[in-house]
């Protein structure tokens, strides 16, 4: 089942302006830039991303009941709604963003890894939680006979691109915060490529996910 054009459009602007951003945050690609530039770049990065991650979902469980007769007002109103969360889920890793030496990185301040959890908490929810949620909704409804539950559709291949970066970077949070010992360097530096790794497949979605729409929705 495909989406429709509203959820369509979304997503495409979604990428689009996940893909804007690319050119700032990615190491060696670009330099140079302001602590506003790189702020402004991790919350439209995040938020985009967040804002498709919530628009699966709300498509998954709300796309069978949203026909033709709905009001436009109730659709406007969802899709700002979804948008306004989205936005302010990428505020805690948008405050703990800085510059060094040209580049866009994570604050290094003590004060800053609450916000540092705060970002990771939501990944693991949005990223992790919400599609495992869906399909366990999916699979107990179908088990009791309760109707098909969510929908799958080939929108769900999106969270294949994020659940890495989602595990990776609560691996990643739990170890800063020394609930999760690293007994060597060599597993933390392989955490740290697990993490570079991770950044690059969730980077590949904004390219994948409009090929595979154009391929089995047109």
């Amino acid at each position: 089942l495909c989406p429709g054009r509203l959820v369509l459009a979304q997503l495409v602007v979604g990428s689009a302006l996940f893909s804007i951003m690319v050119p700032i945050l990615a190491p060696g690609l670009s330099s140079a830039h302001t602590a506003t530039v790189c702020h402004l770049g991790y919350w439209v990065w995040y938020g985009s991303a967040f804002a498709q991650g919530l628009l699966i979902g709300f498509h998954a469980c709300l796309g069978p009941k949203l026909g033709a007769g709905q009001s436009s007002r109730l659709t406007l109103g969802l899709t700002v709604g979804l948008w306004g969360v989205a936005a302010l889920l990428g505020l805690p890793i948008t405050l703990a963003s800085d510059t060094s030496r040209g580049l866009c990185t994570l604050s290094s301040s003590r004060g800053m890894g609450a916000l540092q959890s705060t970002h990771a908490v939501a990944c693991f929810v949005v990223f992790i939680l919400l599609p495992l949620g869906l399909l366990g909704a999916k699979g107990l409804k179908k088990a009791l006979g309760l109707g098909p539950g969510p929908w799958v559709n080939i929108l769900w291949v999106w969270f294949i691109f994020w659940w890495p970066h989602g595990i990776l970077l609560g691996l990643d949070t739990l170890v800063r915060n020394r609930l999760l010992v690293l007994t060597t360097c060599l597993a933390q530096k392989i955490l740290d490529l697990l993490l570079h790794l991770a950044e690059v497949l969730a980077i590949l979605h904004c390219v994948a996910t409009p090929l595979l729409l154009a391929v089995f929705c047109h």
